[in-house]
């Protein structure tokens, strides 16, 4: 469950291409992050008095919105957006709802657009940025922590598990395939595999792996042709199908004589036996990146990071997220 609580300064977090925007609280007083809105066309005809609308597919995203004091620290807002940076779109961590393992981010890319400092007698200088996204706005929970690390480490002990919570199974309707409807939200997309378990009266028996059709909040449909339906039991998600985007990010790097920090993203049916989905690079900081993983991702995901090659004394500021799709 999201670590979120009702004070803003426990769960807010910026990071941009490796750049940890909020710091240690006296820079950033303000964060907006991008809001998804529906682009809807108008599309009445002839032969109707009353409006009609469709939605065209497409999706627009607010700018993010930083505001804050100036400062000129390693990794400040005024390093990260002043004036000159390359207009090249830079990979970008951001959440409100706490910033522990297990807790969600957004994650995607953006370019700078508007960075301004606001001078005033008496007071402190002020400074103000804004970013445009550059693409999907991906949804995903963080797998490690902004941290600093000293040595190699994964958090393959402490993994995230989509199939952490269940739902209760309501009913399943004679009908091929099944719907299944649940007591509450189930939060499945389709082509997701769950598991469902302890349903009792349906012939065949349902209880078991499939792969799920979303056609409500509440209901979906499982590839079973059923001549008797049944009650109760649970679904659990344990894999989904669309892939993933894997995000790191590294607002401090110190080699020591190590050839680079890679950081490996892996998923797992078992929670014991570990599959690489895809790797992400470093050879200097601040810095950030992401991979795209395609295909099935597993019920359980983590992520290492190592320092390869010889060397002595690395250090390394880092934070890692995966966003399935």
């Amino acid at each position: 469950m999201p670590t979120s609580s009702p004070w803003a300064q426990d769960d807010l977090f910026l990071l941009v291409g490796g750049y940890n925007l909020i710091g240690d609280g006296d820079r950033v007083n303000s964060l907006k992050l991008p809001d998804a809105t529906a682009t809807i066309e108008e599309t009445t005809g002839l032969g109707t008095n009353v409006p009609i609308h469709k939605a065209t597919g497409h999706k627009e995203y607010d700018d993010i919105e930083v505001a804050g004091w100036f400062s000129d620290a390693t990794d400040s807002i005024n390093v990260a957006l002043a004036a000159g940076h390359s207009q090249t779109a830079r990979v970008f961590m951001g959440g409100d709802a706490g910033k522990v393992a297990g807790d969600p981010f957004q994650g995607g890319t953006a370019l700078d657009m508007v960075y301004k400092r606001r001078g005033e007698p008496k007071m402190l200088q002020k400074a103000d940025g804004s970013l445009k996204v550059t693409d999907v706005v991906h949804h995903g929970v963080l797998l490690k922590a902004l941290a600093a690390v000293t040595a190699d480490g994964d958090t393959k002990a402490a993994s995230h598990d989509i199939g952490a919570s269940t739902v209760v199974v309501s009913t399943s309707s004679v009908a091929n395939p099944s719907v299944i409807a649940t007591a509450t939200p189930h939060g499945l997309d389709s082509g997701d595999t769950v598991t469902i378990a302890g349903h009792a009266g349906s012939t065949p028996s349902i209880n078991g792996d499939h792969v799920a059709t979303v056609l409500t909040p509440t209901t979906f449909t499982i590839p079973v042709n059923v001549t008797v339906g049944g009650t109760g039991g649970t679904a659990r998600r344990i894999k989904t199908s669309g892939g993933a985007w894997s995000y790191a990010e590294v607002p401090s790097l110190t080699l020591g004589g190590h050839t680079n920090l890679t950081f490996e993203f892996w998923d797992s049916v078992d929670n014991a036996v570990w599959v690489t989905l895809g790797t992400v690079v470093f050879t200097t900081g601040p810095n950030a990146g992401r991979v795209q993983d395609t295909g099935t991702i597993n019920r359980y995901t983590a992520v290492s990071w190592d320092f390869t090659g010889a060397g002595s004394g690395p250090s390394a500021t880092i934070m890692a997220g995966i966003a399935r799709l």
